[in-house]
């Protein structure tokens, strides 16, 4: 029998584990919980989205995005403000805060991909970013 510690699925959960386990530590330095940093970064390409825009983009309930946009325009992040056009429809717009603090999550993810990625040479990140993609096709 082959040993599960030497397996491609093994090696990819163990990674998976230290990136989640560094990106939640740059998360909570900000203050913002795991999903948080997304919906920050779909603002800042589009700012006044709707929380349904919102809630295609991370994959998740438009009531989940309007309970993180709840807790995230109580932290000074977000505001809510209704459509010129459409009064019944609430737009989701980046604060000067939330976009300062974008800015710092946008800093720590290029770290961790340095931190990835380190002795790599160019070709080998690209190589290297197509055999994950073709494993991420080959279960989805």
């Amino acid at each position: 029998m082959k040993d599960p510690n030497d397996s491609i699925g093994y090696l990819l959960m163990q990674i998976g584990k230290q990136r989640r386990t560094m990106s939640n530590a740059l998360l909570n330095q900000q203050k913002l919980h795991s999903g948080q940093d997304l919906m920050l970064y779909y603002l800042n390409e589009e700012d006044g989205q709707t929380a349904t825009q919102l809630a295609g983009k991370l994959a998740v309930k438009p009531a989940t995005v309007s309970n993180m946009v709840d807790r995230m325009a109580a932290e000074g992040l977000l505001e809510r403000r209704k459509g010129t056009i459409d009064k019944r429809t609430a737009r989701i717009f980046l604060t000067t805060k939330g976009q300062t603090v974008f800015a710092s999550i946008d800093k720590a993810w290029e770290d961790v991909e340095d931190k990835t990625t380190k002795g790599l040479s160019i070709i080998e990140k690209f190589m290297l970013k197509r055999l994950l993609y073709q494993v991420y096709t080959n279960l989805s």
